[in-house]
């Protein structure tokens, strides 16, 4: 019976008149203006709260430069961006920014950075220092065109708040674009836009990104941060830093080691230190356990969906719709299972 839905909701979906294709953002980033050689360098730098969580940070980053910081979950690469755009002080060492930068930050949780209760193109218009025409012409390559430029943050999905957080970017002119976790958020045609737009922008780039191809496709060197509290300045992309890496003796942070990953039996442990695996494994499973009610809450979406989509058969338009929120939805059930699936595994290694 469930296939005999599907095979008619798919037959209908297939006549349903597709008058135009779906939009896509469209930006590119504008020529920056002109900065010092030396953009930023760190020297000796510890970032973190009460205690760091990363030290004896060394960074030189020169202008032109794309760099992508990648290292685990946890270890302060988020940090490290909001200490150089001034967000957290630094704990130790130096951290020399060019009088001549102009910052530009994407923060991976855009309520951050984003006032929440203000509109769209408030945001806009507090974040850089241009005119509402060209506010309004900066959102409609982003999507928000009309009355939508008039819709608070709060009521905004997290693609939307994404697209908000880029327009800001474009919008200040920086020649120091940081960006933090970038494509959570966004679609694959508007990641195949941010990427095209990172690759032949001129000024300098640190950034975050859990993407292999993402970062691959954009960074001139990649920063690697340890567990062990190491960091190191690689030029090239990923293939070239695990080359690099393998005959200096640095640590490949994408080499599982099975000796120093194997799960310690609770007499190797020190009371601390099992007390910290199980606040981290707590952690974990309330991480898992939020995966499994939110894919439940979009699998009950999606079969309202599929409820909608029977009795809207004659109206064309309404399928459309129907069929593209059905998409939508499926495709966070998607992201949700994988991370679920990561989740389990890290909670397996780590053991009962």
């Amino acid at each position: 019976s469930k296939r005999k839905q599907i095979e008619k909701l798919d037959d209908e979906i297939e006549e349903v008149p597709l008058a135009k294709e779906q939009p896509v953002i469209h930006f590119t980033l504008p020529e920056p203006p002109n900065c010092d050689r030396v953009v930023l360098q760190i020297e000796k730098g510890a970032v973190g709260y009460q205690k760091p969580l990363c030290q004896n940070i060394d960074l030189l980053v020169e202008k032109g430069q794309k760099i992508a910081i990648i290292g685990a979950n946890g270890i302060g690469k988020s940090t490290l961006l909001k200490t150089i755009v001034g967000i957290h002080n630094n704990l130790a060492g130096k951290f020399n920014l060019s009088p001549r930068a102009i910052k530009a930050y994407f923060s991976q949780d855009q309520l951050d950075y984003l006032k929440a209760d203000a509109t769209v193109l408030e945001n806009l218009l507090a974040a850089a220092p241009i005119g509402e025409q060209q506010a309004r012409s900066i959102l409609g390559g982003f999507l928000f065109r009309g009355s939508d430029v008039f819709k608070t943050v709060s009521v905004l999905s997290g693609g939307e708040k994404s697209r908000v957080g880029l327009a800001c970017i474009l919008g200040k002119k920086a020649n120091l674009v940081m960006l933090d976790e970038p494509t959570n958020h966004l679609d694959m045609n508007s990641i195949a836009c941010l990427t095209k737009a990172l690759q032949d922008y001129k000024g300098t780039i640190v950034f975050v990104s859990h993407d292999r191809e993402f970062i691959d496709a954009i960074c001139t060197h990649v920063f690697v941060m340890t567990k062990d509290g190491r960091a190191m300045l690689f030029e090239g992309n990923i293939d070239d830093y695990q080359r690099l890496a393998l005959g200096s003796g640095f640590p490949d942070v994408f080499q599982v080691d099975a000796d120093t990953n194997k799960p310690q039996t609770k007499k190797d442990k020190s009371p601390q230190q099992e007390k910290t695996r199980e606040r981290q494994l707590s952690q974990l499973r309330k991480q898992a356990q939020k995966c499994e009610e939110d894919m439940e809450k979009l699998n009950k979406d999606v079969q309202l969906c599929d409820a909608e989509l029977l009795k809207a058969t004659s109206d064309h338009q309404r399928c459309y719709e129907l069929a593209s929120k059905k998409l939508e939805l499926e495709t966070k059930i998607q992201i949700l299972e994988d991370q679920w699936l990561k989740l389990s595994e890290e909670l397996s290694k780590a053991g009962p």
